[in-house]
């Protein structure tokens, strides 16, 4: 067996031992229509007693990211709750539940992140951890907080500005799973990443596979997406078609299939725009 077979076995018994204790989770998702998110992020909250160290979400509003968050347990949160109850409807956005590695528990440190350059806003949610993340460069943008996520997130901001990539282009979305694939190189950097502006949705899977991402393919009237509202007692438009993206499916869990490591998908208005192992082609 090679070194890195040997690596990668041990790893993946140290992750059942543990069992996936070490990660946060992700949540999101892209329709082509404005779906009732509260259903969805009741089931994702209650991630939170296992990630107790930070929950929050963004979203488009008015033309403009919303980031909502707290440095507390999301299943114990009012401000949580309440969320739940706020008849959001959204055609995207992304959640996260924290359990803290790098960086001390505190508003800073937790997720989505967000940033903006050329005129755009980027919202960023991260699961693992990058133990190199200080030497990569952040000339332009500098974190709030102490956080490896926050930390990628400005290396990112930086490498959009240099390459003029804000407009998210085929071309520009190849780069993008470049420079995500340099940054989990290193052997103990483990890394699921969604990166959004609010109208792209982009979900990278760990190229080691930790705490895989789950996918599942909504569209209206097939069985499989029958199942998923009856079980969240939830109503969508008439010809909903979009993706959900988890490591724990919130609802019909038979129907998710697991993106492979390594693997890039970005959605926009429920439909998939890029979808490859590498961005080299």
């Amino acid at each position: 067996m090679t070194t890195k077979k040997l690596n990668l076995v041990i790893f993946t018994f140290l992750m059942i031992l543990a069992g996936n204790s070490y990660a946060c989770e992700l949540f999101a998702f892209s329709f082509n229509k404005p779906v009732a998110a509260g259903p969805l992020l009741e089931r994702f909250w209650k991630n939170g007693s296992n990630n107790p160290h930070g929950w929050g979400m963004v979203y488009k509003d008015n033309g403009k990211l919303k980031v909502i968050k707290e440095e507390i347990d999301a299943s114990k949160s009012r401000k949580a709750a309440e969320t739940v109850e706020m008849q959001l409807n959204r055609k995207l956005l992304v959640a996260h539940v924290r359990k803290m590695k790098i960086g001390k528990i505190c508003f800073e440190n937790t997720h989505p992140f967000k940033g903006k350059t050329c005129g755009k806003e980027f919202g960023f949610v991260q699961n693992g951890k990058v133990v190199d993340y200080r030497k990569y460069k952040q000339d332009n943008f500098k974190p709030a907080g102490s956080c490896d996520s926050e930390y990628y997130l400005c290396y990112l901001l930086d490498r959009i500005r240099a390459e003029k990539m804000q407009n998210l282009r085929k071309a520009d979305l190849r780069k993008l799973h470049n420079y995500f694939l340099k940054m989990n190189a290193h052997k103990d950097n483990w890394t699921n990443n969604i990166l959004t502006d609010g109208d792209k949705l982009i979900v990278y899977q760990d190229n080691k596979d930790f705490n895989p991402i789950k996918f599942f393919h909504y569209t209206s009237g097939q069985p499989e997406s029958k199942a998923f509202v009856k079980e969240l007692k939830i109503t969508f438009p008439a010809e909903t078609e979009g993706y959900l993206f988890s490591a724990k499916p919130v609802a019909a869990a038979k129907s998710w299939k697991k993106m492979h490591a390594g693997q890039m998908m970005v959605i926009e208005n429920g439909k998939v725009i890029y979808d490859k192992l590498n961005g080299s082609r």
